[in-house]
């Protein structure tokens, strides 16, 4: 394992889709290949939740740009971040040439507590509750470690 501080790289869902994943995954394999140590991708998927929302016939929930997230939306937000993206970015990076493995909120690597009403820029001044929606407090860095 190398003795390299992580290198963490958030990927926008837009990137996730189209000639750009591969590319994005191109320039993994690129860092990489140049010794950087280990890499942490993650990732976002709104812009498909919301798709895929409205094909099953959810309202999408929105307050100064940040989603209400209910059960039926968690639903969603699940299929897609954990499963369709995930599989889809790990398929990608294994084509480009990098050892990839998805992990996820699930899998217990990330703990979170659930976020409080809050006041939000341009909402108002009463508190919003985005429902189930979480801050991260930490990590199981033994299991991160491992998998390195």
């Amino acid at each position: 394992m190398s003795t390299s501080q992580p290198i963490v790289i958030k990927l926008g869902g837009d990137v996730l889709e189209g000639p750009a994943l591969a590319a994005v995954c191109q320039g993994v394999r690129a860092a990489h290949d140049a010794g950087t140590g280990p890499i942490v991708l993650v990732h976002g998927g709104g812009a498909q939740v919301t798709a895929l929302s409205g094909k099953l016939g959810l309202e999408t929930k929105m307050v100064s740009g940040r989603r209400v997230t209910d059960e039926p939306t968690l639903a969603v937000l699940k299929m897609v971040l954990a499963g369709q993206l995930n599989v889809d970015l790990c398929v990608s990076l294994r084509n480009a040439g990098v050892d990839a493995i998805g992990i996820h909120a699930g899998s217990g690597v990330i703990r979170a507590r659930r976020r409080p009403p809050a006041v939000l820029t341009g909402a108002g001044p009463d508190p919003v509750d985005l429902g189930l929606v979480g801050d991260v407090t930490g990590f199981d860095l033994a299991f991160l470690q491992l998998l390195w």
